[in-house]
C-alpha cells in the first residue's frame, strides 16, 4: 500500500513541477531555520558532555543567608578545595579562579582576552585536552601561560606559539607554555587564558588582585570542583560540604555540592553563573519560533495544496466509487506531503549551512551527529504531517457526487475566504517588518551621513584605559601638528553613555549623560537652542553646571527658555541648567545631559593639521609610553572608527529575514491566486471568445489580490513606521 503511496506521490511530484519545486523550496527555508534553531537546544543540553567523568564531577555552591533572606551562589571560598580533597572519597579537585579582562598587547593592537587562574589537575578532572605542551608546564614558572587554539591564531597566526612571549596588560611578559584544544561540545568554563594558582598568590602580595587564596568570607571570584572516586559517594560529599559551615556575623554560610550536569540549562535561582547556557524562557522562545516557522511553512503548502484540489477532484472521486476509505484518501495525501517535507530535508542541511557561515550574529557550532540527525528527520515528520493535514481532510472530504456536479460548490472549498483572511495578515506582518527594515536603513543613512559631513578625517581618538588625563593632555596639546585636544566623550555624538539619577519637581528618574568638553561648542561652532554653554572655569572638583539636549528639555519644562537658570538634582546634587542644546540625529528620541566631568572622561580627541596624522600618532604613542609604558597605546581615526561600527551587519541579518518572510508571503499569494484562477477557468473562457482583453482578464483574476495586498498594505505601512520611530 505505502509502495504504492510513494509511487503516486513521485509522479504527482513530476507531473507539478512548478508547484512541486515551491513547496520543497519553501519548507526547505523554513526548516533550515527550524535546523539552526533544534541545534541551538540541543547544544545546550549537550553542554559540558566531553567530560568522560561527567557523572562524578561535582561544583559546590555556596548559600548566603542574611536575616533569613538566602541566596546561591556558584562560586565558593577558595580555601574549601584544599579541606574536600583531604576525604578519601574525593579522588580530585581543581580551583577555576575568575580573573577578568586584560589586553594581550601585540605589535597590531591590543587584543581583549578573559584570563583563568588554575592548576594542572583542571585538565585531569575535566575532559579538556592540549594541543601542545604537558599540563605540568603551568607551574613550571610564575609567568607560564595556556593559551586556547582561537587566541593562540589570533596572537600568532600559523606560527608555533609554544615558547613565544606575549605581553599582558598590568601582568608584563608571559611565555607561552601550552595550547589548550577546542572542545568538542560547549562548555560552561571558557577559557581565553590561563595561568597558574601559583601566579595568581604571586599577584595577590603585589597587590595586582584581590587576596582572597585563604579568605573564607571571599566567595565570588572562584569556582571548586570535585571528583570524587564513584557516584555512590555523593551523599558523603553532602555530608562534607555541610561540614564546612561558616558564619560571618550576621551572615550565615552554607555548602552543597551540584552535579555538573545540572549546571545547564540555566537555573536563574544561582547567581553569579558564568556561560551556564539558555534560560528555560529562552527555550520557550526558541520553541515558539520553531513552531511559526513550521506553521509559516505549512501554511504556504495549505494554500498551493488546495489550489490543485479541483485538479485532483477526480482522481478523489474516482477512489471513492472504487471503495477507498476516507481513512485511506488522508493517508495517502499526508504521505504525498511527508514525502515533500523529506525532499525539503536534502536541501534543509545545505541551507542551514550557507545561512550559518553568511548570516552575521548565528553564534552556533553546527555538528550533524546521529541525534541531529534523527531530531531533523523527525521534524522533517512533524512538518509534513502539519502542512498535510488540513489539504488531505478536504479533499478526503469530497464525494462522487459532487464531482458530477460543480465542484466550486463543495461547501468546504467556499472557506477560501478564511485563506484570504490568512494571507492578508501574513502580508501585513510581511509589510510591516520590511517598512521596518526600511526605516532602519534610513535612519542607518542619514546617522552616517550626518557624521561624515561633521567630522573630519583629521580628528583621531586616544583611548585612556582608566588613566589620568592631565600630563598627557598637556604635552600632546603642545605637539606642533595638535590643533586642539578635548577631554571628553562626545564629539558630535556620544562614544559613551552612563547612567544617573535625576530629580526634578520631587520626581526621580534614570536618564543617560556624556562627559562633555565645554571647548568643543565654540571651537566646532555648535549652536545652543537657548542658554549659554558652561562656564570653562567651572570647578573640576564640584560640579555647578549641566547642559541638556532638545528630549531632555522637553520632559523637564514645557519650553527651553524657561528652563534655563533651573537648579536640578543630578545624582544627589544640585547643578544649574546652562543651556539646551539642539539634539543630533545620532541621539533624536533620547534625553540626555552633558556633564562637565573630567575624571569620568574614557578619551582625548584630538584635531590635527591635514595630512599629519601619521605624524600625531607617532608622538602621541611615544608620551603614552612615558607615562604608561604597561598599556599599550590605542589610537584610531575617528571617522574611520565610526564607519567601521557601522551596523550593516545587524542590517544584513535583519534584512535577510525580511526577504525570507516576503517570499513565502508570495507564494502564499501565489497558491491562493492559482486557486481562483483554477476555479474561474471556464468563466475567463468564455469572456475571451466574447472578445475580453488581455489585460481585461488579468484585471479580473488579480483585482480580489490587489485588494488583498493593498490592505495589508494600509495595515503594514503605519504599523512598520510607527516601530521604526
Amino acid at each position: 500500500m505505502f509502495r504504492n503511496y510513494f509511487n503516486i506521490a513521485i509522479r504527482k511530484l513530476w507531473k507539478n513541477k512548478l508547484f512541486s519545486f515551491i513547496n520543497i523550496f519553501c519548507l526547505a527555508l523554513s526548516m533550515a531555520i527550524g535546523i539552526i534553531l533544534l541545534a541551538k537546544i540541543k547544544e545546550n543540553y549537550d553542554t559540558d558532555h566531553f567530560h568522560t567523568s561527567i557523572e562524578r564531577i561535582h561544583r559546590i555552591l555556596t548559600h548566603e543567608t542574611i536575616d533569613g533572606k538566602t541566596n546561591t551562589y556558584a562560586s565558593s571560598p577558595l580555601p574549601i578545595a584544599k579541606v574536600l580533597k583531604q576525604n578519601t572519597f574525593v579522588e580530585n579537585t581543581v580551583i577555576v579562579r575568575h580573573g577578568g579582562v586584560a589586553n594581550i598587547q601585540t605589535n597590531n593592537g591590543d587584543i581583549p582576552i578573559e584570563f583563568t587562574f588554575s592548576e594542572p589537575s583542571f585538565f585531569e578532572v575535566f575532559g579538556f585536552k592540549l594541543k601542545d605542551g604537558i599540563k605540568s608546564d603551568l607551574n613550571n614558572s610564575l609567568n607560564s601561560i595556556f593559551l586556547s587554539e582561537k587566541i593562540a591564531e589570533r596572537v600568532f597566526g600559523k606560527a608555533n606559539p609554544i615558547g613565544r612571549q606575549v605581553k599582558l596588560e598590568n601582568f608584563g611578559m608571559c611565555e607561552v607554555k601550552g595550547i589548550i584544544e577546542t572542545p568538542p561540545l560547549a562548555s560552561h568554563i571558557q577559557v581565553d587564558a590561563m595561568l597558574s594558582l601559583e601566579t595568581a598568590v604571586a599577584l595577590e602580595k603585589q597587590g595586582l588582585i584581590n587576596n582572597i587564596s585563604e579568605n573564607w568570607t571571599e566567595y565570588k571570584n572562584a569556582y571548586i570542583y570535585t571528583l570524587i572516586q564513584s557516584e555512590n559517594n555523593y551523599p558523603q560529599l553532602v555530608s562534607a560540604a555541610k561540614a564546612l559551615n561558616r558564619t560571618n556575623g550576621k551572615i550565615n554560610f552554607t555548602f552543597t555540592p551540584q552535579p555538573l550536569e545540572n549546571i545547564t540549562p540555566n537555573d536563574s535561582s544561582i547567581r553569579n553563573e558564568r556561560n551556564q547556557g539558555i534560560s528555560n524562557i529562552g527555550k520557550m522562545m526558541l520553541f515558539f519560533l520553531l513552531i511559526s516557522l513550521t506553521a509559516l511553512a505549512a501554511f504556504n503548502y495549505i494554500s498551493l495544496s488546495l489550489a490543485r484540489a479541483i485538479g485532483r477532484a477526480q482522481e478523489v472521486g474516482i477512489r471513492k466509487a472504487s471503495g477507498a476509505t476516507r481513512s485511506q484518501i488522508v493517508t495517502q495525501f499526508l504521505f504525498e506531503a511527508v514525502i515533500i517535507a523529506l525532499f525539503a530535508l536534502l536541501l534543509t542541511i545545505p541551507f542551514a549551512s550557507v545561512l550559518l557561515n553568511t548570516v552575521p550574529d548565528i553564534n552556533l557550532v553546527f555538528r550533524m551527529d546521529l541525534m541531529l540527525v534523527i531530531f531533523s528527520i523527525g521534524y522533517a515528520l512533524i512538518t509534513g504531517v502539519i502542512a498535510g493535514i488540513i489539504p488531505s481532510w478536504i479533499l478526503s472530504n469530497f464525494q462522487p457526487i459532487d464531482i458530477l456536479k460543480k465542484i466550486q460548490n463543495n461547501r468546504l472549498l467556499k472557506g477560501a475566504n478564511f485563506y484570504k483572511l490568512l494571507i492578508t495578515i501574513q502580508f501585513s506582518v510581511t509589510i510591516m517588518i520590511m517598512v521596518f527594515f526600511i526605516v532602519l536603513i534610513d535612519y542607518e543613512k542619514t546617522q552616517s551621513s550626518f557624521l561624515s559631513n561633521k567630522i573630519t578625517s583629521n580628528v583621531i581618538k586616544l583611548e585612556l584605559k582608566g588613566k589620568p588625563i592631565d600630563g598627557i593632555k598637556n604635552e600632546i596639546a603642545n605637539l606642533s601638528h595638535v590643533k586642539d585636544v578635548y577631554a571628553t566623550n562626545w564629539f558630535h555624538f556620544p562614544y559613551e553613555l552612563k547612567s544617573c539619577k535625576l530629580q526634578i519637581k520631587e520626581k526621580i528618574r534614570n536618564i543617560y549623560y556624556a562627559c562633555i568638553d565645554p571647548k568643543i561648542l565654540n571651537k566646532e561652532d555648535i549652536k545652543l537652542i537657548s542658554g549659554q554653554n558652561i562656564p570653562y572655569d567651572q570647578s573640576q572638583n564640584v560640579e555647578q553646571y549641566v547642559l541638556v539636549n532638545e528630549e531632555a528639555a522637553r520632559f523637564m519644562s514645557s519650553s527651553p527658555n524657561e528652563l534655563i537658570g533651573k537648579t536640578i538634582m543630578v545624582d544627589s546634587h544640585f547643578v544649574e541648567v546652562k543651556g539646551v542644546l539642539r539634539s543630533s540625529v545620532t541621539e533624536k528620541s533620547t534625553p540626555l545631559i552633558y556633564r562637565y566631568l573630567p575624571e569620568e572622561v574614557t578619551s582625548l580627541t584630538i584635531l590635527t593639521t591635514p595630512e599629519k596624522e601619521k605624524d600625531v600618532r607617532l608622538a602621541c604613542t611615544a608620551i603614552w609610553n612615558k607615562y604608561y609604558p604597561e598599556k599599550t597605546c590605542s589610537i584610531k581615526n575617528l571617522k574611520a572608527d565610526i564607519e567601521a561600527q557601522n551596523s550593516q551587519e545587524a542590517i544584513g541579518f535583519f534584512g535577510f529575514f525580511a526577504l525570507l518572510i516576503l517570499i513565502i508571503a508570495c507564494l502564499g499569494i501565489l497558491g491562493i491566486a492559482s486557486y481562483a484562477v483554477g476555479l474561474r477557468t471556464k468563466e475567463l473562457g468564455i469572456r475571451k471568445v466574447l472578445g475580453a482583453e488581455q489585460l481585461t482578464l488579468i484585471w479580473i483574476v488579480s483585482k480580489n489580490f490587489a485588494l488583498l495586498i493593498l490592505l495589508g498594505g494600509i495595515i503594514g505601512i503605519p504599523a512598520g513606521y510607527y516601530c521604526g520611530l
